[in-house]
């Protein structure tokens, strides 16, 4: 077997530069063509790079091998641990890490491939029992998949779509599909105002608001603020919510300049975000600036705010049906009654919001 392994490596290693533009090619390739789990340079790497490459030499000194020729002098760079990095993958005509392509069509795909050195994430779980899951990517569509034996269903798989079924319509679209279908005239719920949203409803702003960055009171992960401290943290947020956008951002800003990634963890409510940092399960806590005075009103002594506020101009409102101009005059014509009486700058003390959530002063 070791005969077998050690020639097919060493022939990898030969012609990578003539038959393939970097490591991450060949291996795909060969996963693909023969339904590998891992291929030739992945399982080297998982080997130990250094150890097999000391192997390969010394039969290739002793005319074990196939073959006579020496190994790259890539392959024997004694600081090579590997051909596989958070960057890319090793490319022996462009002499550095490639990332993978750019090009839109391996943008649409979701869950590409993954290589040893990446995180194997498909979706953010939800919930999950012995016969389904239920996830999300972030795009307010919960997604239920089956688990059961040749996707059999049975009761357990139903319970669980009723299960997801309420979810969705706490948590995701089902609110705009709900007020699309008539079931209710309006939706005053803090809801985020969006490209995507603003296209299937209308909107009546009534706050501004931004985003604070949570950090227990001690702040062990010494956190800064929106900025580089944040990679290779976990980060709390809600499910669905702008604050999940504004983390998945990043996240991406992390790994393009060659840090550690972000771990993202979506809960189902702010509330459970904020369970989770206290708990240290995570290490730090996206929020609205709202939200975060409400926290620290609560629960004084437990949390503290690392660095300034951020994206201070994100909108919240009350959505009515597309086109429904009697409902959106009616609320905004109340609206209007409540800042001239003078109602809702009380509302806004009451909450203990700072002044800067408001719309009309």
């Amino acid at each position: 077997m070791w005969a077998a392994l050690r020639d097919m490596l060493h022939y990898c290693a030969v012609h990578l530069e003539a038959i393939a533009d970097n490591a991450r090619d060949l291996d795909l390739a060969i996963r693909w063509g023969f339904g590998w789990n891992q291929g030739p340079f992945e399982i080297w790497q998982a080997a130990g790079w250094q150890q097999m490459v000391k192997w390969i030499t010394e039969d290739i000194a002793s005319g074990k091998t196939m073959a006579s020729v020496p190994l790259p002098a890539w392959v024997t760079d004694p600081a090579r641990d590997g051909v596989h990095k958070a960057q890319g993958s090793w490319s022996v005509s462009e002499r550095s890490y490639k990332p993978r392509s750019a090009l839109p069509i391996y943008r649409r795909q979701l869950f590409p491939d993954r290589l040893i050195t990446e995180a194997a994430v498909y979706g953010t779980t939800i919930f999950e029992t012995d016969a389904v899951r239920m996830w999300s990517t972030g795009d307010d569509i919960g997604v239920i998949s089956f688990k059961t034996k040749m996707h059999a269903i049975g009761e357990d798989v139903l319970d669980g779509m009723m299960q997801a079924i309420d979810e969705s319509e706490r948590e995701f679209k089902g609110l705009i599909v709900a007020l699309q279908g008539g079931r209710v005239d309006l939706i005053n719920s803090a809801m985020y105002i969006n490209e995507q949203r603003a296209a299937q409803v209308d909107f009546v702003p009534y706050l501004k608001i931004g985003t604070l960055v949570v950090v227990q009171a001690d702040n062990p992960a010494k956190i800064t603020g929106r900025d580089e401290s944040l990679c290779g943290k976990t980060i709390a947020v809600t499910l669905g919510g702008i604050q999940e956008t504004y983390a998945r951002q990043d996240d991406k800003r992390c790994r393009d300049k060659g840090l550690a990634a972000i771990n993202v963890m979506t809960l189902p409510t702010a509330q459970d975000s904020a369970l989770t940092l206290r708990q240290g399960r995570a290490d730090v806590l996206f929020n609205s600036t709202p939200g975060v005075v409400e926290l620290m009103d609560k629960v004084p002594g437990v949390y503290a705010v690392a660095g300034p506020e951020f994206e201070t101009s994100t909108q919240i409102g009350i959505a009515v049906r597309k086109g429904d101009a009697a409902m959106k005059s009616a609320v905004e014509a109340a609206l209007k009654e409540i800042v001239a009486d003078g109602s809702y700058k009380k509302l806004i003390a009451t909450w203990k919001f700072p002044a800067s959530v408001s719309l009309f002063d």
